[in-house]
């Protein structure tokens, strides 16, 4: 599964190597042996991963952090088109924000493309936009701009729901939606209007949003929409809180 990590700060691969599945970072936990099948085996193999075996049960695995969050992350990625620049303002070029080799790391993502020249079908990453990039300083980018394009975006979907009936556009059923669900098109749209990413990373504590059970968005697709509200209220407080000289850098993870 993919999901979009906002890294805060300088040196965001670094930052990001500390919850690393395979552990370049230096976390305290101790790391645990994952055993993995036969198919978890070659596939490992394929992504460059060490792969021992487990002297008591002869099986084999690769070592683990049991709190690392990801197994390959590349800058940008899917979402490098994710944050809109102010007029006149300008992101951080790849090639100098990428020194080192933890982004793309694991061969996640760039398996993903020799699948896609093997098997065919279309690149999930999309063309460049000017104007847009994964990395600026938080001062250069356009929230405000970002917001209204959500806002259409969020219109459109409403709209387009309610024309396939997918949801059912009779006025009376709309106000009596179901717990935590958006009752009307404002609703709708005020609840994904604000900027937000699955992970906030911001001076070594992983921000995550989560279900009532504690269940974090990377390996769950069924957040409800309070869900979903209140962790966009709990990142733009966060946001909130960061200088406007602050870098800040999307990553597309995976795990």
């Amino acid at each position: 599964m993919h999901y979009t990590v906002l890294v805060v700060g300088p040196e965001p691969y670094k930052q990001l190597a500390n919850f690393q599945m395979g552990g370049l970072g230096e976390i305290s936990t101790p790391p645990v042996l994952e055993i993995l099948s036969p198919a978890g085996v070659e596939l490992a193999g394929m992504f460059g991963e060490v792969v021992v075996k487990d002297e008591k049960t002869g099986k084999f695995g690769r070592w683990i952090h049991p709190n690392a969050k990801w197994d390959g992350c590349e800058l940008g990625g899917r979402w490098h088109n994710i944050l809109k620049l102010k007029a006149g303002r300008s992101g951080i070029p790849k090639a100098e924000s990428q020194p080192g080799s933890l982004d793309s790391s694991r061969g996640v993502l760039d398996l993903e493309d020799k699948y896609r020249k093997l098997f065919g079908g279309p690149s999930p990453v999309p063309e460049q936009k000017a104007g847009y990039t994964a990395q600026a300083l938080k001062g250069d980018i356009d929230f405000e701009g970002m917001r209204l394009e959500a806002r259409i975006k969020a219109g459109n979907m409403w709209d387009e729901f309610h024309a396939e009936g997918v949801i059912n556009g009779d006025p009376s059923e709309e106000e009596s939606g179901s717990e935590g669900e958006p009752e009307t098109k404002e609703e709708f749209v005020l609840g994904r209007e604000t900027f937000a990413t699955s992970v906030l990373l911001h001076e070594g504590v992983w921000h995550e949003i989560s279900d009532a059970k504690g269940v974090a968005a990377a390996d769950n697709h069924n957040l409800t929409e309070k869900e979903e509200s209140a962790w966009r209220a709990k990142f733009k407080e966060l946001l909130k809180a960061v200088p406007d000289d602050a870098l800040l850098s999307v990553y597309d993870c995976h795990k």
